[in-house]
């Protein structure tokens, strides 16, 4: 990540929370990179109710938009497994807790 930063990587995309400690990478490189992504698209979105979509989308977006510089996004592609009505969670939820107006 410390290359990254330094070639002037702006955005990192994807970040997946499967793999990555996406609020390490945030308390480490939130000053010098913006972060896109980290909604589970291998759990929460395809196996989730709608309230655990919500749930999980409002604890990564309260802790990603600090100090700006996060999109809330899924990990990856949203696949076909996933139900429509959590689709509907993830961007009411972005929409009601994701603006900081801060990029």
């Amino acid at each position: 990540m410390d290359d990254l930063a330094e070639m002037g990587v702006e955005c990192l995309n994807p970040i997946q929370p499967e793999c990555m400690d996406i609020y390490r990478l945030k308390k480490d490189y939130g000053k010098r990179i913006a972060f896109y992504g980290g909604i589970s698209t291998q759990r929460v979105l395809p196996y989730g109710t709608a309230e655990e979509v919500e749930a999980e989308a409002r604890k990564v977006i309260e802790a990603m938009k600090e100090n700006g510089g996060y999109i809330t996004g899924p990990s990856q592609e949203i696949q076909e497994d996933v139900p429509y009505e959590n689709l509907c969670a993830l961007i009411k939820t972005a929409n009601q807790y994701g603006s900081s107006n801060k990029l």
